[in-house]
This record gives C-alpha cells, sequence and structure tokens, in this order.
C-alpha cells in the first residue's frame, strides 16, 4: 500500500474520536453520513468547524487517489444532518463573536469567518467530488445554521423545520454565504427581503419558493433521504448533470464569499455596546427556545417572534 494510502487508511480511525462529529457509512446508500453534536451548544464552535474540515479532507483525498472503494465502498452521497434533537444549528458562535469584537481580535474573528467560507463553499460545489451532498434538515436551521444547510446540492427537511436569518436584528447581516445561495434558488429581490426581514419561515414556506426540495412528515427524514437516494441512482448521471449546470448558471464564488466576510468583520467590529447586548439577548431568547424544545415544550413561533419584536423595538427606539 502506497505511504498515500496509508495515510489515508489511518486518518480512518478519527471517526471513532471526532468529539462532535457522529459519522457513518450506509453500504446500500453509498453514502456518508455525519451527524452534528456540538457542545456546549448547537452552534458551529471551532471544534465542530474543525472536525468538519478534516472529514471534507479525508473524502477529497481518498476520492482523489481513487482508494475511496477500498474502505467505504463506492462513495456517491454525503449526507449531513444534526444529532441534536428539534435543532440543525443555531448558527454562529454569538459567544465567540462578541469575545473577539470586545478584545478587537479582528484576526480571530477572520480566521473564523474563512474557515466557515471554506466548509460552506466546499459543501456548496460537493465537494468538488463526483459525489451530492445532502442536507437533512429535522429542527430550526439559525443564521450560519440556514447558510449551512442551503449550501447542499440537495435540501431534505421535515415539517417542524424552521429557518431564519436573525443577524439584521443586532446590527449585522449573515456574511458566510446567504445571500448567494438565497439568490441562486429565490432571485435577488427575494433574498434581500429574507435576510432583512430577521424572521423565522417556516417549512412549506421554504418548500414553495424552492429552498426545500423534500418536505416529509416529522420522523420520516431519513427514510426521505434512502428514497430520494434511490430515484436518483435511476438516472444517475443526468441528476449529477443538472447540478452541475445550475452551478454554471449560478456559480457561488470564492473569492466572493471572501470579499463579503471581509465586510462582515468590518461591520461586527463596529457594532455599538447597545448592538452588542442586544445580539445577546436574542441568543439567550435562542437558547430558551432551545431548552424548551428539547424538554418538549416547544416555544410557538409567535412567542419566538414576540420576543424579536422586542428586540426590532429596542433597535429603533436606539
Amino acid at each position: 500500500m502506497s505511504a498515500v494510502l496509508q495515510a489515508v487508511h489511518s486518518e480512518l480511525g478519527l471517526f471513532t474520536h471526532y468529539n462532535q462529529l457522529q459519522v457513518h457509512y450506509e453500504p446500500s446508500q453509498r453514502a456518508l453520513w455525519y451527524a452534528m453534536s456540538p457542545q456546549p451548544k448547537p452552534c458551529f464552535n471551532l471544534t465542530l468547524l474543525g472536525e468538519l474540515k478534516s472529514l471534507n479532507d479525508l473524502i477529497r483525498l481518498s476520492t482523489e487517489h481513487n482508494s475511496a472503494t477500498s474502505f467505504w465502498g463506492e462513495l456517491k452521497y454525503l449526507v449531513g444532518t444534526s444529532a441534536v434533537p428539534g435543532v440543525f444549528s443555531m448558527g454562529g458562535d454569538l459567544a465567540l463573536f462578541r469575545d473577539a469584537i470586545l478584545n478587537r481580535d479582528v484576526q480571530g474573528l477572520r480566521r473564523y469567518a474563512y474557515l466557515c467560507i471554506e466548509l460552506l463553499h466546499s459543501n456548496s460545489i460537493d465537494l468538488d467530488c463526483n459525489l451530492t451532498t445532502i442536507s437533512l434538515v429535522r429542527g430550526n436551521a439559525v443564521g450560519g445554521g440556514m447558510e449551512m444547510a442551503l449550501s447542499s446540492t440537495v435540501v431534505i427537511a421535515e415539517r417542524s423545520t424552521e429557518m431564519g436569518l436573525p443577524e439584521t436584528l443586532f446590527g449585522l447581516f449573515p456574511g458566510m454565504g446567504a445571500y448567494q445561495l438565497l439568490a441562486r434558488r429565490v432571485g435577488i429581490t427575494q433574498a434581500e427581503a429574507m435576510i432583512l426581514s430577521g424572521k423565522m419561515y417556516k417549512s412549506e414556506e421554504l418548500h414553495k419558493m424552492g429552498l426545500i426540495d423534500v418536505l416529509v412528515d416529522d420522523g420520516e427524514g431519513e427514510n426521505a433521504v434512502a428514497e430520494y437516494i434511490a430515484r436518483q441512482d435511476t438516472a444517475y448521471r443526468s441528476h449529477r448533470a443538472i447540478h452541475q449546470m445550475r452551478r454554471m448558471q449560478n456559480p457561488i464564488r470564492h473569492d466572493e464569499l471572501l470579499a463579503i466576510a471581509e465586510l462582515w468583520i468590518d461591520a461586527a467590529m463596529n457594532l455599538t455596546d447597545r448592538q452588542l447586548r442586544l445580539m445577546q439577548r436574542l441568543a439567550k431568547s435562542q437558547e430558551r427556545m432551545l431548552t424548551r424544545q428539547q424538554g418538549h415544550e416547544p416555544m410557538t413561533q409567535d412567542a419566538y417572534e414576540r420576543r424579536v419584536g422586542h428586540i426590532e423595538d429596542a433597535l429603533r427606539a436606539g
């Protein structure tokens, strides 16, 4: 075995050592599944981001050297989901953002943003491999969580799913690809309206807009992925070609994402103390919503929107 393949096989041991990812291969689907389980909160902390990058690097390394069949079988699909009940992801690490802003740590914020963009862009082009990325969303996808979900080629969601981009409520904007991802599917006008609204959208709305490809009842998500794969396999090359044409028609460019990240960093470093407090309040509202969901006492959309309304009123009053 070559040194490269030995390294790949050695890296497979990481699958059992990830702290915030659960990874397994489904031979019948030719799919590699990963479930995010970040701690202590379901957001994109640095540990989770690093483990996602490690997994992506391993997949690319294995396929570049035609070694996928030696330990996975044929790999055609990468399915990303969450192991946290009721939540896909609450998005960026707001505590990290706040600390970086207060400490004027521009480079730290830039490293975080660039790592997010690397992962999102890679996912949006199917890791530049001969596979299809699929997001299985079961619960809330907020901010960067919505961006990550939409970066996959295919989005499958359960009915209780809600998605939204609340960043404008505390003086920021979603800077890790939301504009391009939304514009590719719903057009610029609708994309800007969704970003500026700061609201959470129900799964039925998102499905009608074309942001969710397959919508199923709660508890049916994994079956829906299996059924989608079975259908796509009957004309795999045709589906792959259509996905590639979509990217050619509406490319998401890495250099543009980095440029937008710089705008986001500049905006973040210029948030006022008051806006930082509003960010913290929204984060606490999301944490309460998470606690209620995990305790099987879900916060209603109306209750969440009332909390958002209080924050909007505070912004206007300022």
